[in-house]
């Protein structure tokens, strides 16, 4: 959020529902976590209303922020727990 990046990478976890909204890169870290209004970041890029229906265990992506969503189903050992 603060440097800009786009967002290319959404997951919408299957344990607990909660939503990771990401720019593609690598996060080393949780200090790189960050609790941010949806509605801040769909002001940002409204096209994340596309997203709204993504079932739970599901992600997409897209290569540029100006680019289609791509949906698919993550696997058991990918359920977007470990996405930071």
């Amino acid at each position: 959020m603060e440097e800009g990046h786009p967002i290319l990478f959404v997951a919408h976890d299957s344990d607990d529902g909660a939503w990771q909204i990401l720019c593609g890169e690598s996060h080393a870290s949780d200090d790189d976590v960050r609790v941010v209004c949806l509605g801040c970041l769909v002001s940002k890029d409204p096209s994340l209303v596309q997203l709204a229906d993504l079932p739970r265990g599901w992600c997409a992506d897209r290569p540029t922020n100006s680019g289609l969503w791509a949906r698919s189903a993550m696997s058991a050992d990918d359920d977007g727990s470990d996405l930071v």
